[in-house]
């Protein structure tokens, strides 16, 4: 006799049958739950029916709770969605003052930032005895003084690699301006204006800003004494006139803010706070032993400040 409830089937409906058996039989063994029963059996999960299983309904799209007789995954529980959108923005909150407080990485000004003042020294090199730099030099190997309206400095293959010519004035704010040119071959030879030199040990430390018209490069340096640092290293300009064209150097001192203009085109601006005030001057070196002469007009140095 057939059991209660189960009667003829189709060949699908017999099959759930033997599932239901298995489950039953295994459900009375081992009464824990049905459905792990069934899978030690080989059934087909489809099959069960109110006659053989009399517990809550199954979903069979539904993961199941891990329990000790199944290694499947344990149903886990998803948040409502109202909380998962709060824990959401609760982060985006977060992120928001952390990086509204962190701090920002200070920029340098542009020469458009800064405000020139009034005129502190001038030199056109016209009039020897009204000159701000020195005449004669300390070096035997170097000549320095003036000459047809311009003021010349001259080394010789045994001088040292660089000469500076400071004028007798010291400033902390301010924007030196000059005519620089190279009077002989340019070739290995460079030319600049220096601010805030301070004397060091026999030698000076200094900002400059350095042209090698042979190939149309500058460079924005620190001189510190005993070596260069480049705060922006040689790189080409097409504002550098090549040759033994003059160019007119701008160095703008303004805090730690250092400005670099050549021929009216801003060039370079960095920040450092190495030397806050010194003199200006002028300088030429060169690469190797070879003699190089420079010549410089126009001499301005000027008060400057922060745009309010």
């Amino acid at each position: 006799m057939a059991a209660p409830g189960v009667g003829a089937r189709s060949p699908r409906a017999s099959s759930a049958t033997r599932v239901d058996q298995a489950v039953v039989s295994c459900s009375q063994s081992a009464p824990v739950q049905p459905w792990p029963c069934e899978m030690m059996q080989g059934g087909w999960r489809h099959g069960w029916t109110p006659s053989a299983y009399s517990g809550p309904p199954v979903n069979m799209y539904a993961p199941v709770r891990h329990d000790r007789l199944t290694d499947r995954p344990r149903r886990t529980r998803r948040a409502p969605w109202h909380a998962t959108a709060r824990i959401i923005l609760v982060h985006i909150v977060a992120g928001a003052v952390v990086s509204g407080c962190a701090p920002s990485t200070p920029r340098p000004d542009s020469a458009s930032a800064i405000t020139l003042g009034e005129v502190r020294l001038a030199d056109s090199f016209d009039n020897p005895a009204a000159g701000r730099l020195a005449t004669q030099s300390d070096d035997p190997a170097a000549e320095q003084g003036y000459i047809g309206g311009e003021y010349q400095v001259r080394l010789s293959s045994s001088a040292k690699p660089f000469r500076a010519v400071a004028a007798n004035s010291v400033f902390a704010n301010l924007q030196v301006a000059v005519d620089a040119r190279l009077a002989d071959s340019p070739e290995a030879r460079w030319v600049g204006v220096a601010c805030r030199l301070q004397p060091k040990d026999g030698t000076a430390q200094f900002y400059a800003l350095l042209t090698v018209p042979a190939t149309g490069q500058f460079a924005l340096s620190n001189f510190d004494g005993r070596q260069w640092v480049h705060l922006v290293p040689f790189k080409y300009s097409e504002a550098v006139r090549r040759g033994n064209a003059s160019n007119h150097l701008e160095l703008t001192c303004v805090g730690s803010t250092i400005i670099a203009r050549i021929n009216g085109t801003e060039v370079a601006s960095v920040l450092d706070r190495t030397y806050d005030s010194g003199y200006v001057a002028v300088l030429l070196g060169r690469d190797e032993s070879i003699p190089v002469e420079a010549r410089f007009d126009n001499l301005i140095v000027r008060e400057a400040r922060r745009s309010p």
